[in-house]
C-alpha cells in the first residue's frame, strides 16, 4: 500500500475546497438556503442535529464527539507509568485536542462573536441578512449567537484530525471523503433547519482547514 502523505497537505487541500465553495456559494446564499428550507428533510435534520450529550437519541455529532473523548483517554495515559504504548501516540493526540480548541473555541466563536451574522430564523424587521463578510445586525448582548461560521459544520469537519493515525494513503483517502462528506451532509441540514446560511458552511470547512494545517506544523516531520 502506498505510504500516507503529509497531513499539512491535506488540510490545504480541504481550506482550498472550502475556499472555492465559498466565494462560488456567496451570490446564491439566500436563494439556495430557501431552496433547501422549502425541501427539507426533517428526519435527516434531526439525526444530524441530535446528540446524547444533550440527553437525546443517538445523533452523527456523538461520533466526533467519542473519537474526542478517545483520543484525550489515551493522551492522558501517556502520562501514567506503563502508559507506553499510549506515549507512542501521544504528540497525535495532543495535535487533535489543541487544533480542536483552536477551532472550536478560538476561531468558530470568536468570529460568531465578532460578525455576528444573524441566523435564517431570527430575520425580522430589526435584523435583516448580511454577507458573511460584513458586521450583521445582533446586538451586543446576542452577538454570540452569530451564524458564521458554522459550528456543526466544524465538529464533522473535525475527523480530519485523525488523518494523523492513518497508516497508509488509503485510509487518508477514505477518511478525507467521510469527513468532508459528513460535513456536507451537517451544512446541508443545518441549511434545512433555518440555523445558518450556505457561506456559513463553506466558511467552517474553509477556516478548519487553514487551522488544522497550522497547527500539524507542530507534528513531528509534519508526517501521519
Amino acid at each position: 500500500m502506498a505510504d500516507p502523505a503529509p497531513v499539512e497537505k491535506l488540510y490545504w487541500r480541504t481550506a482550498a475546497l472550502g475556499g472555492v465553495l465559498l466565494v462560488a456559494l456567496t451570490p446564491f446564499d439566500q436563494s439556495l438556503a430557501l431552496y433547501l428550507q422549502e425541501n427539507s428533510w426533517p428526519q435527516l435534520t434531526e439525526f444530524f442535529e441530535q446528540s446524547l450529550f444533550e440527553g437525546e437519541p443517538f445523533g452523527i455529532t456523538d461520533l466526533v464527539n467519542f473519537c474526542l473523548i478517545a483520543v484525550l483517554m489515551v493522551f492522558g495515559l501517556g502520562f501514567l507509568p506503563g502508559g507506553a504504548w499510549a506515549k507512542v501516540w501521544r504528540q497525535q493526540c495532543g495535535f487533535v485536542l489543541l487544533a480542536s480548541l483552536v477551532m472550536g473555541l478560538g476561531v468558530v466563536h470568536g468570529l460568531k462573536y465578532s460578525l455576528a451574522r444573524v441566523r435564517p430564523y431570527d430575520l425580522g424587521e430589526t435584523l435583516s441578512f448580511t454577507p458573511w463578510f460584513f458586521l450583521g445586525d445582533h446586538s451586543w448582548g446576542e452577538r454570540f449567537h452569530g451564524s458564521f461560521p458554522s459550528g456543526h459544520t466544524g465538529t464533522m469537519i473535525g475527523l480530519l484530525l485523525l488523518l494523523p493515525f492513518c497508516r497508509t494513503k488509503q485510509q487518508q483517502d477514505w477518511l478525507l471523503l467521510s469527513a468532508v462528506g459528513l460535513a456536507l451532509l451537517m451544512g446541508v441540514t443545518r441549511v434545512m433547519a433555518k440555523a445558518h446560511w450556505p457561506t456559513d458552511v463553506a466558511g467552517a470547512i474553509f477556516l478548519a482547514g487553514i487551522v488544522f494545517a497550522g497547527v500539524s506544523r507542530w507534528l513531528p516531520g509534519r508526517r501521519s
